[in-house]
């Protein structure tokens, strides 16, 4: 009776042991794959700017953009990296195709690519999330890779990356939700088109 008794702790104690191990395997899995969609996210942010920056080296200026002194930020026109009959022009440089409208390239994860400039101070308040003044003639504004995670938690694993902190509203990179702004370069404006 007591060798049954003795198989019965043991056997119970293994299973403690390997259940223990299962979920510790487990988080650190869980881990790794947020950490793995963090670094994709960040390279294709990435790839977008190194894009616009051989537009720019092809081409010798920068791509077409809006003006949207509303918000401070100028957006570009992305679809110029695929197809474009600027004088100089190489591509495409990316492979993406039209994404909300035809000025727009769209990305099959992440949806719109948005190319911006801003200024590099703190963003977001409660009213108006981006930089509380707008880039101008003489400011050194930045240009900003923008597109969406669709995940709060892979903003914060690339915060972490770029910024060593998780600090959405400074930094190189900056979230609000699932939207996600890289500082890729220094850009005075406004660009002439």
């Amino acid at each position: 009776m007591k060798k049954g008794a003795m198989f019965g702790l043991d056997a119970r104690i293994a299973l403690a042991i390997f259940g223990a191990l299962s979920v510790i395997s487990g988080a650190a899995l869980y881990s790794a794959i947020q950490q793995s969609k963090a670094t994709a996210f960040l390279t294709t942010m990435q790839e977008i700017g190194k894009a616009w920056e051989q537009y720019y080296l092809d081409t010798g200026s920068d791509i077409k953009y809006q003006s949207n002194t509303v918000t401070g930020i100028y957006h570009r026109y992305t679809a110029e990296l695929v197809s474009s009959s600027k004088d100089g022009w190489k591509g495409p440089y990316l492979s993406y195709s039209e994404g909300n409208s035809a000025e727009i390239l769209g990305h099959p994860e992440y949806g719109n690519i948005h190319i911006v400039s801003a200024l590099d101070t703190t963003w977001g308040d409660d009213k108006n999330w981006y930089p509380d003044e707008v880039c101008v003639s003489n400011s050194t504004c930045y240009l900003w890779i923008h597109i969406a995670s669709g995940d709060k938690v892979i903003n914060s694993n690339v915060d972490i990356m770029v910024d060593g902190e998780d600090d959405p509203k400074n930094g190189n990179f900056r979230y609000r939700d699932s939207r996600a702004y890289l500082k890729y370069a220094p850009m005075d404006l406004p660009p002439a088109n």
